[in-house]
């Protein structure tokens, strides 16, 4: 997993931009996406919980593995989304930190169950951009202090 790191949107987004298109001319299946709907339509991706949609009534009371089981029966009933995260080679997530732990460790379960790996993230290459100034997760542990 890579993470960039920049005190300016801008230089975040452009490293992460020439990034994908680094991937994509190297051949590799690349998504990109966002906890921010707005920004993952900016960047020609879609919003991460089309990707991986957890339940989100209650979730702080939920474990990873609970969310992981709830993503994988919605994503199997959407053939397309599977195909996309079965063959998918990288994954762009701009603003990372804004995910919880707890959510960043139902991604790695989902993936590995889903991709039947037992490689972190189920083996393709997550990059993620972050500033440690913006939203944190709200009512859950940050990612970076977990």
């Amino acid at each position: 997993m890579w993470l960039l790191m920049a005190h300016y949107e801008p230089q975040k987004t452009f490293l992460s931009e020439i990034l994908v298109l680094y991937c994509l001319s190297k051949g590799l299946n690349t998504m990109s996406t966002s906890l921010m709907g707005v920004q993952a339509n900016s960047l020609g991706g879609i919003h991460i919980h089309k990707i991986f949609p957890f339940r989100v009534h209650n979730s702080s009371k939920l474990s990873s593995l609970k969310r992981a089981e709830h993503a994988i029966e919605k994503i199997k009933c959407k053939v397309l989304m599977l195909h996309a995260i079965l063959t998918m080679d990288v994954l762009n997530v701009d603003e990372f930190a804004s995910l919880s732990s707890q959510e960043v460790s139902a991604v790695d379960i989902t993936l590995r169950i889903l991709r039947k790996s037992h490689i972190p993230f189920g083996g393709f290459l997550l990059v993620g951009t972050i500033d440690h100034k913006q939203i944190q997760p709200i009512n859950q542990l940050p990612f970076l202090t977990s």
